[in-house]
């Protein structure tokens, strides 16, 4: 990968710290979906325990992105003003606390949801402090390929979840996945606080990078124009400040100038639209696979698993080729940006729609939800790293007021869903065509507006 070469060499053997870190923050990252995932596979063994109907399980399910959505503009301030590691950090402790408890509280419909909505709460802050720190990592021709890699683990802590949850159930009962979860994420904090920093200037407790690698990620991180290939480059002051320096100041955010930019918009209701459809099959497929394509609890683990195992790959390959596009072979960036973020959006309509209107046996029908799932892993190299392209200086904010609007399908999304199921007899059919809807109006919003020019949202 273009990056690795150091001057003066360090030691040999040395492992490029960026990579230690982007490492450990998709493990944190898969594990903050992990919690977020383990009761919806848990879901219907409670619901037969404690006799709660589809309402209640839209309502507890979606409990989570109440308290989700609080923290988001909150998180995103502050990994911008100290940095992104105590932030996530802490947000994980607090997520890992819910998660344990839960399994206690579940007799108690009103304690379950503000259990789930403390654990949203925690959890609020990881996406955004998440992207301050790589942003601060990643150097320009890695930026799209490592947050392609940070972008596939959420897909694959859905994966692994589903994977896991049946054999666990069926041998040790469902309150296990909420522990055993709960300790995983406990060792994982532990490493975590130990190697990582929010930036490459901070003070390491061990491992420090060495400084070749400082030196190379200051001078290689800073705004990527549509037309600029890697050797055209060229470091502007403010962006490294505000990695450092910037972090440690008091300066105002200047939250009105985000709305008035059109591509900070596209790439806001594009999130919201991913997030649609993520959310939505996250929390109800293993109910859909059971009511509509009749696969017991064990077939369901296995089948939920397949479209998280593929967008990884999806998602981490999109972000490496976009890379390699842009800065080896000389590509616009925007027009990168839109040909992946249009895949990420038109696949998936179109295949919700055939699935709505063309007859099909279970497997075929699992195909086609497959498809429809890990095709959206090209975004990874669209909206998702836009952010980045934006406004470096204000990544971790943009990211957090995106997201907070993007939670949105999570309670609205979820709880509609239910609504939906209960109020039609389970009439699947508008669930997939309202998010088919959802997906071509970000395609075409994405296509109009979109934009890879950093913002000086200071002075928009």
């Amino acid at each position: 990968m273009e990056g690795d070469t150091f001057s003066p060499s360090p030691p040999r053997g040395y492992i490029a710290r960026r990579y230690v870190i982007l490492a450990l923050l998709t493990l944190g990252l898969l594990l903050a979906y992990a919690i977020r995932v383990v009761l919806s596979t848990a879901i219907v063994n409670i619901s037969k325990e404690q006799d709660w109907s589809s309402d209640v399980q839209g309502i507890v399910l979606s409990s989570f992105y109440w308290g989700y959505i609080i923290t988001q503009l909150p998180g995103g301030y502050m990994a911008s003003r100290w940095g992104g590691k105590w932030v996530f950090g802490v947000g994980m402790i607090v997520a890992l606390a819910g998660t344990a408890v839960f399994p206690f509280v579940t007799k108690w419909v009103y304690a379950a949801v503000a259990v789930r909505i403390v654990t949203g709460i925690g959890e609020g802050v990881m996406f955004s402090s998440a992207y301050a720190i790589n942003s601060a990592w990643a150097p320009n021709a890695e930026r799209s390929t490592m947050f392609g890699f940070l972008n596939g683990a959420p897909p694959l802590g859905t994966l692994i979840t589903l994977a896991v949850s049946p054999p666990i159930i069926s041998s040790l009962g469902w309150k296990w996945l909420f522990w055993g979860t709960s300790a995983i994420g406990a060792i994982w904090t532990a490493f975590y606080l130990l190697f990582v920093q929010s930036t490459p200037k901070d003070n390491f407790f061990i491992c420090a990078p060495h400084r070749s690698e400082i030196d190379y990620i200051s001078t290689n991180v800073g705004p990527i124009t549509s037309t600029s290939k890697m050797d055209n480059i060229s470091l502007q002051v403010d962006d490294v400040e505000s990695f450092d320096e910037q972090q440690k100041k008091d300066l105002p955010v200047p939250w009105l100038s985000f709305f008035r930019s059109s591509a900070f918009l596209a790439a806001m209701f594009n999130h919201f639209a991913y997030n649609w459809n993520y959310y939505v099959f996250v929390s109800w497929l293993p109910t859909y696979m059971e009511r509509q394509l009749g696969f017991d609890l064990e077939k369901q683990g296995f089948y939920s698993t397949l479209p998280y195992l593929i967008y990884p790959f999806i998602s981490m390959f999109s972000g490496w080729f976009c890379d390699w596009l842009v800065h080896k072979k000389g590509q616009d960036l925007l027009t990168m940006r839109k040909v992946f973020q249009m895949t990420s959006t038109f696949l998936p309509a179109a295949l919700l729609v055939i699935l709505s209107f063309i007859p099909m046996g279970p497997f075929e029908t699992l195909a086609v939800v497959v498809l429809a799932i890990s095709t959206s892993g090209f975004s990874s190299a669209g909206f998702s790293t836009n952010f980045v392209d934006l406004s470096q200086k204000y990544t971790s904010i943009i990211f957090g007021v995106s997201n907070c609007f993007a939670t949105i399908p999570g309670i609205v999304g979820v709880y509609l869903t239910g609504f939906i199921l209960s109020s039609t007899n389970d009439n699947w059919k508008i669930v997939f065509l309202l998010a088919a809807g959802i997906d071509v109006m970000a395609m075409y919003s994405w296509q109009i507006w979109a934009s890879t020019d950093p913002v000086d949202f200071d002075n928009y």
